[in-house]
């Protein structure tokens, strides 16, 4: 399992980051991961400036 500050990588967008944040949404947790590299990324939060943020289930992520 994932847990706060684990290097991950998003599998489907092939993007590495870190965990900032772990939360439960019913009976699954969610991570929510900050992206290594700057940039505005499809499905995730930020612009062109920023780390972007992505809301993740476990499935999404692998550690590196």
């Amino acid at each position: 399992m994932f847990k706060l500050f684990d290097k991950v990588r998003v599998k489907k967008k092939n993007i590495t980051g870190v965990v900032v944040d772990v939360t439960r949404q019913g009976e699954r947790q969610c991570f929510v991961v900050e992206a290594d590299n700057r940039g505005k990324i499809e499905g995730g939060i930020g612009g062109e400036s920023d780390y972007a943020i992505l809301d993740c289930m476990s499935e999404e992520l692998e550690h590196i």
